[in-house]
């Protein structure tokens, strides 16, 4: 056949239009510990887990002093930036994943959908996990790093800087962002003492490395203003009107 009787290349629906960038690697917040006998449990930490790659090319010392990431985020999308489900895990890989109303689940070899949450959250197989995707922009490689995270305290915090700096910086993607890991005091339940007893955990924190008047006249530049209802009340307010 000539080249003009041949059929031309067409792109593929579905398939032609996807994008994705390669992820680069996971970073932890904890490590696998064993007991005496063998058995392992993960144990959280107060620093971040990284590969040697990232540990080199920030020119860590000690990794376990690792409590702050320069970062930047691919995308203006906060659904895409941390993505969120109430997940169960087997042995073979994720076995369910929902929202809270409605859930998929692996049933006889194939994905059945059905009503969530269910019993398996109040047994404590399954719960929220949150997966937040970012660039390491001083890291050399173009991909996308990995945290994942079921701390309900970072959960909320990450979702309220993601809502309060998109609204401020007019956009997430491209700016440089601090990402931390800081501790928290909360209280749990403790079931030997039968009482609420206060502990310390490690949760994530965004932050800016720029003040709001940097911010202020960055957006200017850009013929943009910050709207003073952009900002979120401080959590003490939040608490008083809740009451």
């Amino acid at each position: 056949k000539s080249p003009e009787t041949e059929p031309s290349a067409m792109p593929i629906r579905g398939l032609s239009e996807k994008r994705r960038l390669p992820r680069a690697g996971k970073i932890k917040l904890g490590v696998v510990v064993q007991w005496p006998g063998g058995k392992s449990y993960p144990k959280a930490t107060d620093y971040f887990v990284c590969p040697s790659e990232v540990t080199e090319a920030l020119k860590v010392e000690d990794p376990k002093s690792l409590r702050e990431l320069p970062i930047m985020f691919p995308t203006d999308d906060p659904d895409m930036i941390f993505p969120q489900a109430l997940k169960m895990y087997r042995q073979s890989g994720l076995f369910c994943a929902g929202d809270g109303e409605r859930a998929k689940r692996w049933h006889e070899g194939e994905l059945r959908e059905m009503a969530c949450p269910c019993p398996y959250l109040d047994s404590g197989e399954c719960g929220a996990v949150a997966t937040l995707n970012f660039l390491l922009p001083d890291v050399p490689g173009i991909g996308v790093w990995q945290i994942d995270t079921g701390n309900k305290t970072s959960i909320t915090t990450i979702n309220t800087a993601l809502e309060q700096f998109r609204a401020t910086f007019g956009g997430l993607r491209g700016i440089p962002f601090l990402l931390r890991l800081e501790p928290h005091q909360t209280q749990r339940y403790d079931e030997k003492s039968k009482q609420m007893v206060k502990t310390v955990i490690h949760a994530l924190r965004l932050d800016s490395p720029f003040s709001l008047r940097q911010i202020v006249e960055w957006r200017a530049k850009l013929g943009k203003v910050v709207d003073s209802q952009m900002m979120p009340l401080a959590q003490h307010d939040q608490e008083v009107k809740a009451l």
